[in-house]
């Protein structure tokens, strides 16, 4: 049997999808295939890797002073401290064979989604893709979450600022699902990181004879928690996506 997990990107809010994914792997529902941006992408390394125990860890140990605020002339979000976790963590054995993540490269003041195979390359490459996929514009002043963040990043775009970066999937495609879309897959567990969040037609329809199964938060975010990197917040939502999915298996 052919099993596949979504994991939508959302910043902090990614704690959740790491409870939910805890609560999978106890019941020994593990995939073949990942289709992951943003957050998505980094939870899908552990993936790769086997190791759901490091998974935790990592959520329950986030410090909110390594996830300060970019200094004064920085363009981007620095997720370096997150990537630096993901360098270290131990392989065991894994089923995952396939694991796609997106990421934008910017030319000529416009955008286009890149998406790349990771299980494939090599540790080296798999995590620049990782960082890429994960890194979000900053822009010194727009401090209203990251709706504020995304309508001044466009206007330093327009004036090429950000020609030659390489950045967050989920600007683009946080309904990352087209990996998805084939017929060897049987199983398929979608973890978005929105209460809202609605299965696509073109998917429900492809998946209306096979397990779908839907692991989305109980509640509703603010924008600012994406950003929300908070040792306390990130426990919490941890927690919830564990039993969120304990409830649903």
């Amino acid at each position: 049997m052919v099993r596949a997990f979504y994991l939508q990107g959302g910043g902090a809010k990614g704690a959740f999808q790491g409870g939910a994914i805890k609560a999978l792997y106890e019941k020994g529902i593990e995939p073949d295939i990942v289709s992951g941006t943003s957050i998505g992408a980094i939870n899908s390394y552990f993936l790769i890797k086997g190791n759901v125990d490091e998974l935790e860890a990592m959520w329950n140990s986030i410090e909110e002073e390594d996830f300060k605020s970019p200094d004064p002339g920085e363009k981007v979000v620095e997720n370096e401290k997150l990537i630096e976790v993901l360098e270290h963590v131990e392989k065991r054995e894994s089923r995952v064979s396939e694991v796609y993540i997106n990421y934008v490269k910017v030319e000529d003041s416009s955008l286009s989604e890149v998406v790349e195979e990771i299980c494939s390359s090599s540790s080296k490459i798999a995590l620049s893709s990782i960082k890429y996929s994960s890194l979000l514009p900053y822009v010194e002043g727009a401090e209203g979450g990251t709706a504020d963040m995304m309508e001044a990043f466009k206007e330093k775009l327009e004036a090429g600022e950000y020609d030659g970066y390489k950045l967050d999937g989920g600007m683009l495609n946080n309904r990352f699902t087209e990996p998805l879309l084939r017929d060897d897959i049987e199983e398929l567990y979608l973890m978005p990181l929105s209460n809202s969040y609605k299965v696509d037609k073109e998917l429900k329809e492809m998946y209306r004879d096979k397990k779908l199964v839907v692991i989305r938060p109980d509640v509703e975010f603010n924008p600012e928690d994406t950003l929300r990197f908070e040792g306390e917040f990130c426990k919490e939502l941890f927690r919830r996506g564990y039993e969120t999915a304990k409830r649903l298996l």
